[in-house]
């Protein structure tokens, strides 16, 4: 396993609502095996190996096309200490969980 040089931070832009997130975010932890802690806005997040993961979310105003209002949330996830295994398969199974079908 090799570790993460330095803290990794993935930031995007979602169209979801924070019950959703908490859900989906359930799903995730049980997959992956990992501790929430939430404070407010903030996740923490705990798993095997000291895998230490922190999740913080900001509501921002919706997204406005014609007459449809779509929610949108900012997620700032930083790999507080992790390696690059857990790195790789943590961000797999984040965009897993919470993709959204299209077409």
């Amino acid at each position: 396993m090799t570790a993460l040089e330095k803290p990794r931070v993935i930031s995007k832009e979602m169209s979801l609502v924070p019950d959703e997130f908490r859900r989906q975010l359930a799903r995730l932890a049980e997959r992956l095996t990992l501790a929430v802690e939430r404070e407010q806005n903030r996740y923490h997040l705990t798993g095997p190996d000291s895998l230490r993961v922190c999740i913080d979310l900001e509501q921002l105003p919706p997204r406005r096309i014609a007459s449809i209002s779509l929610p949108v949330m900012q997620v700032r996830i930083e790999f507080l200490d992790a390696t690059s295994e857990q790195f790789a398969e943590f961000k797999h199974c984040f965009d897993l969980y919470f993709r959204k079908g299209g077409g």
